[in-house]
């Protein structure tokens, strides 16, 4: 049943991506209570839960460290990867987004949090459990979802159960960022030529979604787990803070941070406050972090393993192709702006960076960028 709700909903587009999102979005909640209150009944799971409290501070010398936190906020945050734009592109012209930020940014924090306990105490139990150090049992990344902790509940009284809800709660967090991402692609594809393909959103739909399980069969093979951390490693390091840093330039020094903070007034009713704090944010502490951890992320590259297996040198080809394939159509879509706009380079360059100053007179207040095909959505699908 839920499976078919998730299925209708992606199917209507993003009238139904609001409703479903209240399953998706409370029910991880619940699995997370109910494996918390499993784990923290269980022998050693206090020694997990200090392992998992009590920070090894030499640790932030580690470049990886870093890296892994970058790639954990960018990734849980989905910044950069077109989702939160796409969806706020609905609201109101007057949304508080400043307040939507805050919650979202606070709550994702806080569930991370909150789900370390879960993990952790029955990891400590596994370890208790195999007298083991928690250190030799508990793995890094993807092996930590699908192959430590499933192996921890393995150990438990009626493990078939807690495996089934653990999984479940898996698919259901794999159903809210799938709904997300592909709604981000599929309006990036329909506003690209949308006299075209407005009325035609649902076979969009449909090509993204089979170009998109046809690709994730390779996961379903015996080297999937392999693939998995190559692109673990390469798709989210490397291309997500390439595109944040020059996101971050495009506002703050081409759009011009001035204007961006005008804007951002005429949304709110106020000012950010204070004012000279978010300039400084966005125009020199944002780039120059970024780019220090995309420049440390090179230099401290380290081979690739899973386990003790060390990756070959041209599964390392792949997933730099992996990783330059997602922001490569940045510089073509740009170069082939500047070719086509039938004006000499220098002047296509400077036409192409200024700004509408009405811009915002364009878009429906009462709905957003795409407040017009949310109120007709039913009236497309019906076509």
């Amino acid at each position: 049943m839920s499976g078919h709700c998730v299925d209708s909903n992606v199917f209507k587009g993003v009238k139904g991506l609001g409703k479903v999102a209240y399953f998706t979005a409370i029910f991880p909640y619940i699995m997370i209570t109910i494996l918390l209150g499993r784990g923290a009944s269980l022998e050693g799971a206090i020694n997990g839960v200090k392992y998992y409290l009590i920070p090894e501070w030499e640790k932030l010398k580690d470049i990886g460290v870093w890296s892994d936190a970058a790639s954990q906020i960018f990734f849980s945050l989905s910044i950069c990867m077109g989702g939160v734009i796409t969806l706020s592109s609905y609201n109101p012209f007057k949304n508080n987004c400043l307040k939507d930020s805050l919650i979202i940014a606070v709550c994702n924090s806080l569930t991370s949090i909150y789900a370390g306990f879960a993990i952790f105490s029955v990891i400590g139990f596994m370890a208790t459990d195999l007298n083991k150090d928690i250190e030799t049992v508990v793995d890094q990344g993807v092996g930590l979802a699908f192959i430590a902790y499933p192996s921890a509940l393995s150990l438990l009284p009626v493990a078939p159960l807690w495996s089934c809800l653990f999984f479940l709660m898996i698919l259901t967090l794999g159903f809210g960022s799938e709904m997300t991402l592909i709604e981000a692609i599929v309006v990036t594809i329909v506003d690209q030529w949308p006299q075209q393909l407005r009325h035609r959103k649902i076979w969009v739909l449909a090509g993204v979604c089979m170009t998109m399980f046809l690709s994730g069969l390779f996961m379903c093979s015996n080297a999937g787990i392999y693939i998995l951390q190559l692109m673990d490693t390469y798709c989210i390091p490397y291309s997500a803070l390439f595109i944040a840093l020059f996101e971050v330039i495009a506002i703050a020094w081409v759009y011009g941070i001035n204007r961006y903070m005008e804007d951002m007034k005429n949304m709110l009713g106020f000012y950010l406050f204070p004012r000279h704090y978010w300039k400084f944010i966005y125009q020199f502490f944002c780039p120059l972090v970024i780019a220090a951890l995309l420049i440390l992320q090179f230099v401290f590259k380290t081979p690739t393993k899973y386990g003790n297996y060390e990756f070959p040198a041209y599964s390392e080809a792949i997933g730099w192709i992996l990783s330059v394939s997602s922001i490569i159509f940045i510089p073509i879509f740009a170069f082939y702006q500047i070719f086509t706009t039938g004006l000499p380079y220098i002047q296509s360059v400077k036409s192409l960076i200024q700004p509408d100053p009405d811009w915002y007179k364009n878009i429906n207040s009462s709905g957003g960028l795409h407040g017009k095909e949310y109120q007709e959505s039913d009236q497309i699908m019906s076509i």
